[in-house]
């Protein structure tokens, strides 16, 4: 299958909830061609993480790895990435003036910066961003890290979350950069208050969740980018029950940097979505070494 074709033509839906949905399949399309990869990336270097495919929770996953060099350079590999460009308790960034800024401000303009850079990693390092940034870039070792950015509260202003590859799908726009952000959850109906602020609900998950609020569904979150607003960056967010085809909430991110997904790729093909990280090039002599020691033994 080529990448970047679907068999649903979206512009003929009228319905916004079926359009969302039908993107999300073209989406979820696009990543099936990548699916087998990186679950062989997985399985040999990750086993301890979400499958891409169904399974038991818990479920056994290492009675294929026989030599476990892989498994212990991926985790080597995402704590050098850390120590080497996001190291704990250090600043490793700077605002600073730049040259529109005339040279006789640049000092004073500095100094002021200087303070915005003081309070920016006051709050990076009062949240969980360590912790969630190490779990991006064991994804980005296969070739895609997804770190979303929330709101948070007065003790902890913003949280982050690793999103894993298996949870998420992607597309890309006209100038080849990540623009709709698909992310798949399952959540209880008794728990759509709180994931989200003031859900609607349509007259059937009502009935359902008061007979069962501990039933499970499938929620589909999506960001991208509207491309009609041509005045500023617009991004919208919208949360869809999957299976009542009912969009639950909608929010309108505006501005530059907006958008509460950050994703990015080791090393990408043009015309590609996802990127291909060090593991896809390694999973040859990986495969060779483990067979080796499987004869071996």
């Amino acid at each position: 299958m080529i990448e970047g074709k679907t068999d649903v033509n979206v512009t003929s839906i009228e319905n916004p909830v079926k359009k969302i949905l039908a993107k999300y399949q073209h989406a979820k399309t696009i990543k099936d061609n990548w699916t087998p990869v990186f679950e062989e990336c997985y399985e040999l270097a990750l086993p301890q993480r979400e499958s891409f495919y169904t399974e038991t929770i818990g479920a056994r996953r290492t009675d294929d790895i026989f030599d476990e060099t892989a498994v212990v350079s991926v985790q080597e590999f995402a704590s050098r990435l850390q120590s080497g460009i996001v190291p704990n308790y250090a600043r490793w960034a700077e605002f600073v003036a730049g040259t529109e800024v005339p040279k006789d401000q640049q000092k004073e303009t500095n100094l002021q910066l200087d303070l915005i850079t003081e309070y920016v990693f006051e709050v990076l390092q009062n949240s969980n961003f360590s912790q969630e940034i190490h779990e991006t870039f064991l994804d980005c070792a296969v070739g895609t890290g997804v770190l979303l950015v929330e709101e948070g509260d007065a003790i902890q202003p913003i949280r982050f979350k690793a999103i894993p590859l298996p949870q998420v799908c992607l597309t890309s726009g006209f100038d080849d950069k990540i623009d709709s952000i698909y992310r798949t959850r399952k959540i209880k109906l008794k728990e759509l208050t709180f994931a989200y602020s003031n859900p609607i609900m349509n007259d059937k998950m009502a009935m359902d969740m008061e007979a069962n609020p501990d039933k499970e569904i499938t929620v589909i979150e999506t960001t991208y980018k509207n491309y009609a607003s041509t005045k500023e960056e617009e991004h919208i967010f919208c949360a869809i029950a999957k299976d009542y085809e009912h969009k639950i909430y909608e929010e309108t991110y505006k501005g530059i940097g907006s958008n509460p997904y950050i994703v990015y790729r080791w090393s990408k093909c043009a015309g590609e979505t996802y990127g291909r990280g060090p593991l896809q090039f390694a999973l040859p002599a990986i495969k060779t070494a483990n067979l080796v020691v499987e004869l071996i033994l």
